[in-house]
């Protein structure tokens, strides 16, 4: 085969037609359609040219994968983070989760009394000693991302604490967001409507005439 006279190839430096790459296969022919960025250096001419495909770019972000497990993660403060990934807006869950720590013994985790949030929370020892099984119950009214902390707290010696950050994200069916998946170790245990949203369709509520 001749070899081709680089000499007398001008190119501009981006191509407006899509060339076609054909491949044959036992089973049919496939043909694919690309755009094509073409560099060359101005100062040598002669040089090959180079082709790049054109694609399209997405940010993922880390809820775009479907990890069916809750991720426990030690961060360098010593915290230690939990994704519980989506749940549903007025919907009161329970999370079981494992993490690792240094506290011996049973642990206290004190709460702030509130409607939202961690409702309620229970620790207990593994039975290999190197961490706790955590129980939690979680309800939230507004969409959107929530992180709620949670401590740790030895019985036998006050001042040694885990600190546990919980993260999820909250979704409105109601706002077209669709229903989340739960992960495993996450159980829905009943619905219950934001109060203060009954209160306001009640005060727009007219009789019948």
């Amino acid at each position: 085969m001749a070899a081709a006279d680089c000499s007398t190839l001008t190119a501009p430096s981006v191509s407006t037609e899509q060339p076609v790459v054909e491949m044959e296969t036992d089973i049919a022919k496939v043909v694919v359609e690309e755009t094509t960025i073409i560099e060359e250096d101005e100062d040598e001419e002669d040089k090959p040219r180079i082709t790049r495909p054109r694609g399209s770019s997405r940010v993922h972000f880390p809820e775009d994968v479907h990890d069916p497990e809750i991720h426990v993660s030690r961060e360098n403060n010593a915290s230690i983070d939990v994704n519980v990934g989506f749940l549903q807006c007025s919907h009161r869950y329970q999370v079981c989760f494992t993490v690792g720590d240094s506290i011996k013994g049973e642990v206290d985790i004190p709460l702030v009394d509130k409607s939202t949030g961690v409702l309620s929370a229970e620790a207990f020892p593994t039975q290999n000693g190197d961490g706790h099984d955590v129980t939690i119950q979680l309800l939230n009214h507004k969409d959107g991302v929530v992180s709620e902390d949670i401590e740790l707290v030895s019985r036998t010696e006050p001042s040694k604490t885990v600190k546990v950050v919980l993260h999820c994200r909250f979704i409105n069916p109601g706002k077209d967001q669709g229903t989340p998946q739960v992960k495993e170790g996450v159980q829905t245990l009943c619905l219950e409507p934001d109060p203060s949203a009954e209160e306001s369709e009640g005060s727009d509520w007219t009789p019948f005439e």
